[in-house]
């Protein structure tokens, strides 16, 4: 998460820092369990080059503002998918134990950039049928072109 700070120089670019979820929840407890100025020392530890003390608190008022978010691994799931060919309607849809998903991702050639696999990725018939054993399902290939993807925790996208 980023927060702009102003700086007090004429500089006409924002200064930036960065806040993880968890650095975000403990000043968030500090603010709650003791107070903005408490909560203020936390946010400088994690952003020191801070320094004025009222953008300090501004950041903190904004930080306490958020809503905590469900990590990503309980609003989603990844699944090996199976598609009509002559429909392209959803005809399979397979879990990836969230324990394999990193393993399925490597199969998939889920690159770097989408470290949580959150695009929808084509297998060619062999990383299918790797991901199928890894997984213990059985694949069509003639009627179904197959995919690994991500699907709203819940939903198996049939129907």
């Amino acid at each position: 998460m980023l927060a702009h700070i102003r700086r007090p120089s004429c500089d006409s670019f924002p200064a930036m820092f960065m806040v993880t979820p968890e650095e975000a929840a403990i000043i968030q407890q500090v603010y709650s369990e003791r107070g903005e100025w408490p909560a203020v020392a936390e946010l400088r530890r994690y952003a020191p080059g801070i320094a004025d003390y009222a953008e300090a608190l501004r950041c903190v008022r904004i930080i306490v503002g958020w809503r905590s978010q469900a990590p990503q691994e309980d609003r989603m799931e990844h699944r090996l998918t199976g598609y009509h060919r002559s429909t392209d309607g959803m005809a399979v849809s397979y879990p990836i134990p969230r324990t394999s998903v990193w393993r399925a991702a490597a199969i998939a050639n889920v690159p770097a950039t989408d470290p949580e696999a959150i695009g929808s990725y084509p297998l060619d018939q062999a990383q299918a049928d790797e991901l199928a054993w890894l997984i213990g399902a059985t694949l069509d290939h003639a009627q179904h072109e197959h995919f690994m993807e991500p699907l709203a925790a819940g939903d198996v996208g049939l129907g």
